[in-house]
């Protein structure tokens, strides 16, 4: 990713293929769009807004995805 000045940032390990699920599972805006994706269920059904306890179970894994994919020793 190009930042300014001729330099980069990262070696291209999350670059993706538009509409690779594989590649986006195995990047770290899965997690970003599983967050997003819980706080819309949260808001939208008034979750913690009523007399009784909710509870929603986030689970932001594209780390592990990405230790599969890449290996555990890169970038």
């Amino acid at each position: 990713m190009p930042v300014g000045a001729g330099k980069t940032v990262g070696a291209g390990h999350f670059e993706r293929a538009a509409g690779s699920a594989g590649a986006f599972r195995a990047s770290p805006a899965f997690d970003g769009a599983i967050v997003a994706l819980a706080a819309g269920l949260v808001q939208d059904m008034k979750l913690g807004q009523g007399p009784t306890t909710d509870i929603i179970d986030v689970g932001a894994s594209a780390t592990d995805y990405i230790g599969h994919t890449y290996g555990t020793e890169g970038a």
